[in-house]
């Protein structure tokens, strides 16, 4: 149990005679559990929709129609490939002799250009070519596709807008 070995790893690190503090924390793990397994559920919910409602509104605002059901069926079905780049990058952390920090998990597979050069990970040049990895572009062009098409905004306006707030939101 996840809770069971964060709270060993805790309270073993405590000095002798502290044993008030550990009933504290152990007091504390299940509502922290509990929060961490409802804001995994909920927060991308939320993005979804907000996502969804994005999509909706650049349609209106570049004179398409639909209805918000279709947006968020776009933006769902157009953000399935980062669903796919989650479960190709589990082998990838598997084969690793220790496991990936939760920081590591998004950059396991090198699809971006960064990946292919010698820059440093924080240098801001790396930052910004890791953006524009292969499963983000096709995010982005599905995104695009599906806008034209569901919710009838011209394909090159679709293009436009939706990359000009793929650079905003990289920058």
């Amino acid at each position: 149990d996840l809770a069971a070995d964060m709270l060993e790893q805790m309270t073993s690190k405590l000095p002798e005679g502290q044993a008030d503090a550990a009933e504290k924390m152990e007091a504390m793990m299940g509502p922290i559990v509990m929060a961490t397994r409802i804001s995994t559920l909920v927060m991308p919910v939320l993005a979804l929709i907000f996502s969804g409602f994005i999509a909706w509104l650049v349609a209106k605002i570049a004179g398409g129609q639909g209805r918000f059901g279709q947006a968020l069926g776009v933006v769902a079905l157009a953000h399935l490939p980062q669903a796919f780049s989650g479960l190709l990058s589990v082998p990838v952390a598997l084969a690793r002799t220790e496991a990936p920090h939760l920081q590591e998990m998004a950059g396991l597979l090198k699809t971006h250009p960064a990946a292919f050069t010698s820059l440093e990970t924080d240098s801001p040049l790396f930052l910004l070519s890791a953006s524009f990895d292969a499963f983000s572009l096709w995010v982005l062009g599905l995104t695009i596709l599906g806008t034209a098409v569901a919710l009838r905004v011209p394909m090159k306006r679709s293009a436009g807008i939706w990359i000009a707030l793929k650079v905003v939101l990289v920058l």
